[in-house]
């Protein structure tokens, strides 16, 4: 049994993966909080602990203080600042051992291009490397909830891409062949769990619950979709995406991440790497599939 703190744990990925790690029992959970809002946690079975992000040595008193073994960090995009922060506690504590950045997105290899996505991953990394901490990297592909919000359990804010199912709708990149690995949160959730429990931690833990493609996903929603729009590279190159929602996700234009976006997805960077996957190593955890997840948010009746 072990102690494992969670930054970020009220957000979405956080959250969810703070009340499965919780719920299993198998280990004492703290939610890192900048500060004290309430007295009790939002997530029932686990603690709240609250931390100066702006302060190393104070994160290293508190980790020591509370035995934290493991931090899994849920930050947002990369982690920022704060996560850098946190990787120099936890390298300073004495407890802490093991840390899991906040990533849950494609795969991004060291040598990777630095751009919006990709500058603070590779930052933390960085750190990472030269911490000393045992490490894993979560390559998840992207998280397939969209596809069945607002109908399935999820704590993950809306994010109307590709295709919207619930307004019978769709703007696909590319020739909507390519191939995107995709994973529902509460099985990430689940691999770390199962991951918490192996000593032996690879650089990169890749899950996907379905490698598919957009045009799979619409015959699977045919009977729920019905206008149809095909964005080519040069549209996208020119960030000149079709918004199928305008709403901005962490801050960023929408037009503008939904042309990188759909760039990456053109050129197959959400596919995950097929050698090393969870998936075989822990193959009595069985990720929900697109088709299941579909199926089980628009059935009807």
């Amino acid at each position: 049994m072990g102690v494992v703190a969670v930054a970020g744990g009220t957000g979405d990925v956080g959250r969810t993966i703070a009340e499965y790690l919780a719920g299993s029992g198998k280990h004492t959970i703290y939610i890192l909080s900048r500060k004290l809002k309430q007295v009790d946690s939002p997530v029932p079975g686990a603690k709240l602990l609250v931390i100066d992000y702006n302060d190393a040595e104070a994160i290293a008193a508190t980790l020591d203080a509370n035995a934290v073994d493991t931090i899994i960090s849920a930050l947002g995009l990369a982690g920022g600042e704060g996560q850098l922060k946190l990787i120099a506690g936890a390298r300073k504590a004495l407890s802490t051992t093991r840390f899991i950045p906040s990533e849950y997105a494609a795969y991004t290899p060291p040598d990777a291009e630095e751009n919006k996505f990709t500058a603070g991953v590779l930052r933390a990394v960085d750190a990472l490397h030269e911490s000393g901490l045992q490490y894993t990297r979560f390559a998840i592909g992207m998280f397939m909830d969209y596809f069945g919000t607002p109908n399935i359990p999820s704590h993950l804010r809306p994010f109307i891409w590709g295709v919207d199912i619930a307004k019978r709708r769709a703007a696909i990149p590319g020739s909507g062949d390519e191939i995107i690995s995709m994973t529902y949160s509460k099985d990430v959730a689940r691999f770390i769990e199962r991951l918490l429990e192996d000593g032996d931690w690879p650089e990169y833990s890749i899950v996907s619950g379905s490698d598919t493609s957009f045009n799979e996903i619409l015959a699977l929603a045919q009977e729920y979709t019905g206008n149809v729009t095909y964005d080519s590279k040069e549209k996208l190159d020119k960030n000149e995406a079709t918004l199928l929602d305008d709403s901005s996700y962490g801050g960023m234009d929408p037009r503008m991440m939904m042309s990188m976006l759909g760039l990456q997805i053109i050129k197959e960077e959400l596919k995950l790497p097929e050698e090393g996957r969870l998936n075989d190593r822990y193959p009595e955890v069985k990720p929900m599939t697109i088709a299941e997840l579909i199926a089980t948010a628009w059935k009807k009746g």
